[in-house]
């Protein structure tokens, strides 16, 4: 069977409005990338340790999918998990509702896959073995943090502003009487 989505990388929307940037070719330049593509946000935030504790675990969760997960199971969870970002970086009052039930989705594409995958991907949200499945708190986190990300991002475009001759001037400097090129 040749499906046309075989070879499908996340290529969840850039930031800030979206989750992770497109996948590079390795684990490590995947986190490479990723790393420099937040170094204001970790600047502004470097209590939050993205690299260990969000980056590392993000891309090699992803490079397992992509290599023992079933190209038709990959692609629909890959699907519910685009879903879910989108809804997390939604104002929508009831997105984060349909986060959560996008999260379920893909964690159900999982179940009865590599063990591995599922154990890393239950380990990343700290989904118990046994019990109840709540809501995992990772979820608000991750909201929060596009969420902070996309102000930083507002903010930066704030302070710039299209000078007379159509370069860049940062509006800060422009009122002390500077240039900001």
């Amino acid at each position: 069977m040749n499906l046309p989505f075989t070879n499908i990388r996340p290529t969840f929307p850039e930031a800030p409005e979206g989750g992770m940037a497109s996948m590079a070719g390795t684990r490590e330049q995947s986190i490479l990338d990723l790393v420099a593509s937040t170094t204001e946000f970790q600047k502004a935030y470097p209590d939050i340790g993205l690299k260990g504790r969000v980056v590392e675990p993000v891309i090699n969760m992803t490079f397992d999918i992509e290599e023992k997960l079933d190209p038709l199971a990959r692609f629909v969870h890959e699907s519910h998990f685009e879903r879910m970002f989108e809804y997390l970086a939604s104002d929508e009052a009831d997105a984060f509702p349909k986060a959560v039930k996008a999260f379920w989705d893909a964690r159900e594409c999982l179940v009865g896959s590599s063990s591995d995958i599922l154990e890393q991907f239950d380990a990343m949200y700290k989904i118990p073995k046994e019990g109840p499945k709540p809501v995992p708190a990772g979820l608000s986190r991750v909201r929060a943090l596009l969420r902070l990300k996309r102000n930083m991002a507002a903010e930066q475009k704030e302070k710039e502003r299209p000078g007379e001759d159509g370069e860049v001037v940062n509006t800060a400097a422009g009122m002390m009487g500077e240039s900001g090129a």
